[in-house]
Order: C-alpha cells, then structure tokens, then sequence
C-alpha cells in the first residue's frame, strides 16, 4: 500500500461524518490485477484464509462498511485464468462472506460482456 492509499482511504471514508448513513466499500482487484491473481490466490485454503483476513483488517482499519471482488473473468484464459476459478471463486464468495457475520457487506463485480459472462459462476448458492 502507498502512502497515498492510507491518506485517500480516511478522506474517503470520512464523507460519513458529511452523510449518515452512507457505506463505503473498497474494491479490490480490476483489469491490472489479471486472473493469475485470484486464480492463484482462491486455490488453497490457506491463502483464501489469509486474503480474508487481510481484507477483513482493511476494512476494520479504514473503517470500510464493505468489500467488492473485481474478479470479473475467473477461468478465461486470455486473462491467465485456470479452469477450476469458477468453482474456486464461489468457495471464495461463500467463506469471505461468512467470514464477515453479516458485519461487513460482500460484493462482487460482474462481466458486462454476455461472452465473457460465460465463465462467470451462474449459481447464487454461495449467499445462502
């Protein structure tokens, strides 16, 4: 994290004292992160539960009402995605938002494109 990441993230977050009732949310990921990123990161159990925590202590400390996942192409290949993210992204959905106890919302970006939709995990059974 840069310096300016800290700054930002409490001028951001101090827009609530400006309006009750407003949430923020941090989202991590986007187009520069790639696939590899996540795909590598939502294999293990170990490194979902460390990228969990981490996320969790972010929101804590920048007082973040929520987290968004920017993981828009799991499994396509142009973007180094494997095979199993799609699987992978929905054990990863479900243990981060369990993880959060209804403490802190749970989003997740979705492709805009129908192609690129075909990859994106169609089941909603991880928000049960």
């Amino acid at each position: 994290m840069n310096d300016w990441d800290e700054d930002f993230y409490k001028e951001f977050n101090a827009l609530k004292d400006r309006k009750p009732g407003l949430k923020t949310y941090i989202s991590v990921g986007g187009w520069d992160a790639g696939g590899k990123v996540f795909s590598d990161m939502a294999r293990f159990p170990g490194t979902r539960n460390a990228f969990i925590k981490s996320a969790i202590d972010l929101m804590v400390t920048y007082g973040f009402d929520g987290v968004d996942i920017d993981w828009e192409y799991p499994a396509a290949a142009d973007r180094q995605g494997l095979a199993e993210d799609t699987k992978n992204m929905v054990t990863l959905m479900k243990e981060l938002h369990e993880a959060c106890q209804g403490n802190y919302g749970v989003t997740v970006t979705l492709p805009s494109s129908y192609c690129m939709r075909c990859t994106f995990p169609s089941s909603l059974e991880m928000m049960k």
